[in-house]
């Protein structure tokens, strides 16, 4: 009977030292007014406009792009305001966002137009820029 509660005991001791060794740090959470909060919420925006494209739903599209819009200029006066981030930094992302709100417009336009080929073809566009953004804006992880 010892013997099964020192193997019982060598068992829990085990499993809670496997435990506190594989808790990770959670990051800090993003402020999303900040310049990578706003960056994620036009992240999220990807699948909405993919399915909506699948769907052939151009008027959902051609209404989203106000918002994007809307949200790009936003994002133009935080990373202007932000002091974290380099001159560099900040003329590449606005030299983004002027192209962003140009495929923006595009897009707009197309999808307006219900001429859903123009509508793909800006969509993928839009994508790109996106990726570019979330290149320059995405939180860095730290690697131990």
């Amino acid at each position: 009977m010892r013997k099964k509660l020192v193997s019982i005991g060598l068992w829990a001791a085990t499993f809670a030292l496997i435990l506190t060794g594989c808790s990770k740090e959670k990051p800090a959470p993003i402020d999303p007014h900040s310049p990578a909060g706003i960056n994620m919420a036009i992240q999220v925006l990807h699948q909405p406009l993919s399915e909506a494209l699948k769907t052939n739903d151009l008027q959902f599209i051609h209404k989203q792009m106000y918002y994007i819009e809307t949200v790009a200029n936003n994002l133009g006066l935080e990373v202007q305001a932000d002091q974290k981030l380099a001159p560099e930094q900040k003329q590449r992302i606005a030299d983004l966002l002027i192209k962003l709100k140009n495929v923006v417009q595009d897009t707009d336009n197309s999808s307006g137009r219900n001429h859903q080929e123009a509508t793909a073809t800006n969509l993928e566009s839009l994508f790109g820029v996106f990726k570019e953004l979330d290149a320059e804006l995405a939180p860095k992880t730290k690697k131990k």
